[in-house]
């Protein structure tokens, strides 16, 4: 019973460090200059995260009504554990969630800025042309892209 309560306790403590730690990072996103698709980004991550730090507390919260709910007695000791199941999945659930949309995130900042760098490398090799008349080689090595 003891150990059940300590986890209790573990659960909701970090579920406030959590809690804290999200929201003091949103207040310092929302100092930073972003375009729009960085800014929805981190609002549906901290919407996310949040949730799963509240769903956390909560079930830590539920724990400590355990001892009471031990053994399978009627429908009440199922709906409890059911809802504490429950809570674990939306938690889950949550988490997948956040790791595809991090994922998609970047995967498609990523292939914007190898978009800009392939910009950027035409219009350095053009002026180069134009500079020596057509030979970009002229003084310098290039190197080849091997794609």
């Amino acid at each position: 019973m003891y150990g059940t309560i300590a986890v209790a306790v573990l659960l909701m403590t970090g579920s406030g460090l959590l809690l804290r730690m999200h929201l003091g990072a949103a207040r310092g996103a929302a100092a930073r200059a972003m375009d729009e698709r960085e800014r929805t980004f981190l609002e549906q991550q901290r919407r996310r995260r949040v949730w799963s730090s509240v769903v956390i507390g909560l079930i830590g919260a539920a724990l400590l009504g355990s001892p009471w709910f031990q053994h399978p007695a009627g429908l009440r000791f199922w709906c409890y554990w059911l809802a504490l199941l429950a809570g674990v999945g939306w938690i889950t659930l949550l988490a997948a969630g956040d790791a595809l949309n991090t994922r998609r995130h970047y995967r498609a900042q990523l292939h914007d800025e190898l978009r800009q760098t392939v910009r950027l490398q035409a219009e350095i090799l053009g002026r180069l042309r134009h500079r020596h008349n057509g030979d970009a080689s002229a003084d310098i090595d290039l190197p080849r892209n091997s794609a």
